[in-house]
């Protein structure tokens, strides 16, 4: 077979461009520290290093929810540690006041202590974070509970002549209304002297029905009145106890919020038990005294109870955020092996592309040796 100039020069120029595009290919792999630039450098190791990107990727949005879940719950973890606090210092401060050595005045000055620790758990049950209520559940835009200063229908039963307490203490002049069971008759206020039915002790909370007026005895009938300050509380009627949960690894979701009836009581018995502490207080029922801290003290359960479940999360995520840190490093120790550079072999293999290089130009220098001039 015979072989032509123009055949000859073909051959030699398409071994110097291989040649070239090796060394090229080398010295890029060097100075990127990558040795695939396209799939078509290694196909499989190209479909496994996407794999693992999008492990990773996937991995770290795990961590990010764990982060998100780590901040409301670190929120919710202070937000039971106040109120644990609270009703420490509420329990403390009824044990104070079961002392002989206090009268009316210095009880009534606890009392104010007391109304505050009501007030504060108010506000401790709407917080908030991010916008959002913590124990709201997932009606998380609306304050869990909201203070209301009325008393609507009212159940008592009278004493004839006797003073009997009401729910609440410090009525507002003029708001009350008493009714019979059935609403059908409506009676009168008044001192027995002036033909009234009943009158009121609005500082104490209290209704005396006069055996001269036209109440039975013994009977149940309704009051209706008003508070000079909010004494009870309303729960969100849209609920509360919506759970929210985060996706904290593969198949893996957990929890991440407490509701306000986990903490404060399916019926506000937190509220109710610092409510009744503050009425004991202020009407001087040294009786009520043990009453209202058993009270504190199942509150005080129920909290702490709530707050070890909280620290259990805490350290449940701490684990799970190490373990998924540890799989990304492991993730990325992968990609590495795949498509990172083995710099000495490179180093090498450059010196023979370079080498190789060198020798098809010196050869193809030999072998074309006809000029423009050599046919003049």
């Amino acid at each position: 077979m015979r072989v032509s100039e123009r055949m000859k020069s073909y051959n030699l120029l398409s071994d110097i461009n291989r040649s070239m595009s090796r060394m090229i290919k080398t010295q890029q792999d060097l100075s990127t520290a990558k040795r695939i630039h396209k799939p078509s450098d290694d196909p499989g190791g190209t479909t496994r290093l996407m794999q693992l990107k999008s492990q990773v990727r996937r991995t770290e949005r795990y961590e990010k929810n764990i982060d998100d879940a780590n901040q409301l719950i670190l929120t919710t973890e202070n937000a039971i540690q106040n109120v644990v606090d609270l009703i420490t210092r509420a329990d403390n401060m009824m044990l104070q006041a079961a002392n002989d050595t206090l009268g009316a005045e210095e009880r009534a000055m606890q009392a104010l202590q007391m109304k505050e620790f009501w007030n504060q758990a108010i506000d401790i049950g709407n917080t908030s974070f991010a916008g959002k209520y913590i124990f709201g559940g997932t009606n998380n835009l609306t304050e869990p509970y909201s203070k209301i200063s009325e008393s609507d229908d009212e159940t008592f039963v009278s004493s004839h002549d006797t003073s009997v307490y009401l729910n609440n203490v410090g009525f507002s002049s003029g708001t009350v209304n008493v009714t019979s069971a059935d609403g059908s008759v409506t009676y009168t206020e008044g001192d027995a002297t002036s033909g009234g039915d009943y009158s009121i002790d609005y500082k104490n909370g209290a209704i005396t029905v006069h055996s001269s007026g036209s109440m039975a005895d013994a009977t149940d009938f309704l009051i209706d009145y008003d508070t000079d300050s909010p004494v009870a509380v309303e729960l969100n009627p849209e609920g509360v106890s919506g759970e929210i949960n985060r996706v904290i690894d593969e198949g893996m979701q957990m929890k991440i919020n407490v509701s306000a009836t986990q903490v404060f009581g399916d019926t506000n018995e937190l509220q109710a038990a610092l409510h009744d502490a503050y009425n004991a207080l202020i009407r001087n029922e040294r009786d009520s005294f043990q009453g209202a801290r058993d009270a504190l003290s199942s509150n005080l359960d129920r909290a702490t109870g709530v707050q070890g479940e909280v620290g259990t999360k805490i350290n449940r995520l701490d684990d799970q955020k190490f373990k998924l840190s540890a799989d990304i490093l492991n993730y990325k120790r992968l990609m590495s092996s795949i498509e990172d550079t083995d710099i000495a072999g490179a180093l090498l293999q450059l010196e023979r592309d370079q080498a190789v290089y060198q020798a098809s130009l010196q050869t193809s220098a030999r072998l074309i040796k006809n000029t423009l001039l050599d046919y003049l």
